[in-house]
């Protein structure tokens, strides 16, 4: 996969899922994130392909939490 540089993700991405799940697909074993205890001791990793899961079952929630209507946009 291309590297991919923040500006570029306006015109790429309709959403962040959609990013997410291009990570998942072209990426699922990459470290997403990294937990640390007090910033120094590891507690748990999230892959890309978790990270993409959890993002859209956490997507499909936010109706039932009254989240509706259009997105906003930073200027």
């Amino acid at each position: 996969m291309k590297n991919l540089r923040f500006l570029d993700l306006d015109e790429k991405f309709d959403n962040l899922v959609d990013l997410l799940r291009l990570r998942a697909h072209s990426q699922p074993d990459q470290i997403a994130y990294t937990f640390l205890k007090k910033g120094e001791e590891e507690t748990a990793r999230i892959t890309d392909e978790v990270l993409d899961q959890r993002s859209r079952a956490y997507a499909c929630q936010l109706p039932s939490l009254g989240a509706t209507g259009e997105r906003s946009r930073a200027s």
